[in-house]
């Protein structure tokens, strides 16, 4: 049996968005297997899916094992120069960057998507050029990667739950009063560390979670790291008794967005956990780009209308105030009340 090796590490919410290439993976490549190398962190999000045939979390076992293994295909997603490394030691057909050295070249079959990124070989002021002018999501650009249409219908994200996972959420349920009745409405204006500029103050945060509720009539599940300083003065700061989604691990934490009627959240892992499990949502972009996520149907998009929207600055906005923080709570009433009466 033919074997495809796919390298995606991180970080973890464009790992799960990767799993939207898989279906025309196997329409291309009938009777082969699958296997996917990722980061132990990363792991969970694809476990019970039925498209991957074995999951490798890397570390010094398994990097050995893929370098003695021989494979048909080898697909690599990753810029950085370990994945490279891998990418670059198999003998047949390679989709996407590879290394032989210190230096990462990338097949030409991937360079739409990675002549915008940082290992462009245009250099970086073309690559942010051409990240300007993208009209393209990420999903087609990876399906394109392996030279056939993308096809919404069939090219979307996975995050299957099993039964136990689906128990925890009910149970969840159970154990927070939380009624089948009535809306309920996951909130993250959270994002990762690296990217602040993607957050939505604790302040607007809380009056957010207000508006909501008084609009719905509607029960908010706060869908921050409870563990975070952050998400426990939100719900200080709340009026509406929001509901905390507790510690757990990832697994779990899809349960529980698996609950919500509607998600509202930054560009984030809880957006592409939402997505992936069909879950109609709303989402808000500042710093980075909203033509690349695709939402298939299920969301509303939420864009600053200002000349320096996209602007991919880590740190901190230019101006005093964040286009983000310019945005109208009523915005996202109009954007949840779209969304929510769209049949799908």
């Amino acid at each position: 049996m033919k074997k495809i090796l796919i390298i995606k590490l991180g970080a973890l919410g464009d790992v799960l968005r990767t799993t939207s290439f898989l279906p025309a993976l196997r329409e291309k490549y009938k009777n082969t297997s699958i296997i996917w190398l990722t980061s132990r962190e990363a792991a969970p999000l694809l476990s019970d899916n039925s498209l991957i045939d074995k999951i490798h979390q890397l570390n010094s076992t398994t990097r050995k094992k893929i370098t003695k293994e021989n494979f048909n295909l080898v697909i690599n997603l990753d810029e950085n120069l370990e994945a490279c490394h891998l990418a670059g030691q198999v003998k047949e057909k390679i989709i996407g960057p590879y290394s032989n050295s210190d230096q990462i070249a990338y097949t030409d079959d991937s360079r739409e998507w990675f002549d915008m990124g940082l290992i462009s070989r245009l250099g970086k002021e073309k690559a942010d050029q051409l990240k300007k002018k993208n009209k393209k999501s990420y999903p087609q650009m990876l399906v394109n990667m392996l030279g056939i249409e993308f096809n919404k219908d069939r090219d979307k994200p996975q995050m299957v739950l099993n039964k136990k996972e689906e128990n925890f959420g009910q149970n969840f349920l159970k154990n927070n009063n939380i009624s089948k009745n009535k809306l309920i409405i996951g909130l993250n204006t959270d994002a990762g560390e690296k990217w602040p500029t993607k957050k939505l103050s604790v302040a607007k945060t809380a009056q957010l979670a207000e508006d909501l509720t008084k609009e719905f009539d509607a029960q908010i599940i706060s869908l921050g790291e409870s563990w975070k300083k952050r998400s426990q003065e939100i719900i200080k700061k709340s009026k509406v008794g929001l509901i905390d989604s507790g510690s757990n691990d990832l697994r779990k934490f899809a349960a529980i967005i698996n609950l919500c009627d509607l998600v509202v959240s930054a560009d984030s892992l809880v957006l592409q956990m939402a997505i992936a499990l069909g879950r109609k949502n709303v989402s808000f972009f500042g710093p980075t780009p909203d033509v690349e996520i695709e939402t298939y149907g299920l969301g509303e998009k939420i864009i600053p209308s200002i000349d320096c929207y996209f602007c991919y600055r880590r740190d901190k906005c230019q101006f005093k105030k964040s286009c983000l923080e310019g945005l109208d709570n009523k915005i996202f009433i109009e954007a949840a009340k779209k969304i929510l009466t769209k049949k799908i």
